[in-house]
């Protein structure tokens, strides 16, 4: 655990790879990772894995079937080897209401966007951490400014940074007005669910 403080993640791109880094307050350097292509060959097996990687965080993959951007879902989480259960409701229409419920071990998070995707919050009882878009000159450089409260440890932070790479805008009200569209065109589309299951 730790006091509370800030920082900042940098979007980085290589030739093979790409994803965000950062020193994390008192966690030090962290690194998201995921291919800079399709992976070739996976029919059956997800088409992206993001990866965390800190020498003081837990390993967390996040596996997707949709490449660009990684969704929600058929998709899977694991902490330390461990999966997590994702989870939000598809018939509300406020953005509090579809936060995303994240169950891991004896701990449940609820995940919600603000501001239209610019703004994201992690929290569970007595901790939170929110990463928030920065303006920045250069079009092509994205930063993510952050700030833990009182008491956040390593799961809370990677918790947080690996889902700020995931496709989220269903957790919007934006998105609950697609969904409405959607379940009109396809009604047996499911309104709720586990999507951790993959």
């Amino acid at each position: 655990m730790s006091d509370a403080f800030t920082f900042e993640l940098h979007h980085y791109r290589m030739k093979k790879q790409t994803g965000f880094e950062g020193i994390i307050g008192p966690f030090g350097k962290v690194v998201t990772i995921r291919p800079g292509s399709r992976m070739p060959g996976r029919k059956s097996l997800p088409a992206a894995e993001l990866c965390l990687q800190g020498a003081h965080m837990p390993e967390v993959r996040y596996r997707s079937e949709s490449f660009h951007p990684l969704s929600l879902e058929n998709s899977s989480l694991f902490i330390d080897g461990t999966r997590a259960a994702l989870d939000f409701n598809r018939r509300a229409f406020r953005n509090k209401s579809r936060a995303l419920t994240v169950t891991f071990r004896e701990r449940s998070y609820t995940y919600t966007v603000l501001r239209t995707g610019r703004t994201f919050v992690l929290e569970r009882p007595g901790v939170n951490v929110t990463l928030e878009r920065a303006e920045t000159t250069n079009r092509r450089s994205v930063k993510y400014v952050g700030a833990a409260s009182d008491g956040a440890d390593a799961v809370d932070l990677a918790l947080a940074i690996v889902l700020k790479e995931v496709d989220t805008s269903p957790l919007t009200s934006i998105g609950a007005a697609s969904a409405a569209v959607n379940a009109v065109l396809s009604p047996r589309r499911p309104e709720g669910g586990d999507y951790s299951d993959y």
